[in-house]
């Protein structure tokens, strides 16, 4: 199946091989048998070949160049300047760096599987993670708003007070 890249084979012909592999194997050596199942185990194969590369061709799956797993591009946002002592800001821009990273991971795996009831659970995640990146960038907004509004206000009250001692 690995070798093959058939995502869904049908589970006889699994069973079969692999009875077959066994028979051949249970004969040799523990050591042999260590070594057999420490390739097996060693073999890498990308998941996400599976459910989208069909063979067309007879090559074996070791000659080809594996694919890169498929990456979600996100819209390029601003990088949020925050100073040095706001610090419920930084709290909520940590807040969304985690939970952009989670986004992505959600995604990847949304992309992999083919259980449907993974695949909804992963969706509600999904969404449950963007609304909440939009409240914390929304609160992000607030916060600095605020923080400009106070700003001004101790600039125009500092004004203030040197007029009046002048």
């Amino acid at each position: 199946m690995v070798k093959t890249g058939n995502g869904t084979p049908n589970r006889a012909d699994v069973c079969s091989e692999a009875a077959k592999e066994w028979n051949k194997i249970k004969s040799k050596s523990r050591e042999a048998i260590d070594d057999v199942i420490r390739n097996y185990l060693a073999t890498s194969y990308n998941l996400y070949d599976i459910q989208t590369m069909r063979p067309r061709f007879s090559v074996p799956r070791e000659d080809l160049i594996p694919l890169p797993t498929p990456t979600t591009i996100h819209s390029v946002d601003p990088i949020i300047e925050i100073s040095v002592n706001a610090s419920a800001q930084r709290k909520a821009a940590n807040e969304i760096t985690i939970a952009e990273k989670k986004l992505t991971e959600f995604e990847q795996i949304n992309n992999i599987t083919t259980d449907s009831q993974l695949r909804n659970d992963m969706y509600l995640k999904i969404e449950n993670l963007r609304s909440e990146i939009e409240s914390n960038r929304k609160r992000i907004k607030k916060l600095k708003r605020n923080a400009n509004y106070s700003q001004k206000c101790r600039e125009k009250k500092c004004k203030i007070i040197n007029e009046n001692q002048e």
